[in-house]
């Protein structure tokens, strides 16, 4: 299976999620590399995953905790899809300052890194 990855630092906070597309640019600092998972063990931070879109318009979980420190993995299904800090009446409108990563296109199994740490 085909998927993206993006990983976000958290700053300790709860995260509901919500499905969202926007059509705004990325935010400065994000990069595209090709993903290789680390085998380094004991030294990584912890990581929490969200799967998106893998079962049509959802994330899976759809809330969590992060502690500060810890890694949010977001695993992008195949289409486009993005992960935007924003309220929930208005998810396709990014906050100022947020968490907007832009489309994140699946097709050839890419990681997406945003530099961080962001404030919730």
């Amino acid at each position: 299976m085909v998927y993206s990855t993006l990983i976000v630092a958290a700053m300790g906070a709860t995260l509901p999620l919500a499905f969202a597309s926007p059509s705004y640019p990325v935010v400065n600092g994000t990069s595209t590399i090709p993903y290789k998972p680390s085998s380094t063990g004991s030294s990584k931070p912890a990581a929490q995953t969200v799967v998106v879109g893998k079962n049509g318009l959802t994330f899976t979980p759809d809330t969590i905790k992060a502690k500060v420190g810890e890694q949010i993995v977001f695993e992008f299904f195949p289409k486009n899809h993005a992960v935007v800090q924003a309220n929930f009446e208005t998810p396709c409108i990014p906050k100022d300052g947020g968490i907007n990563s832009g489309f994140v296109p699946t097709p050839e199994g890419r990681a997406v890194s945003l530099a961080g740490p962001y404030h919730t």
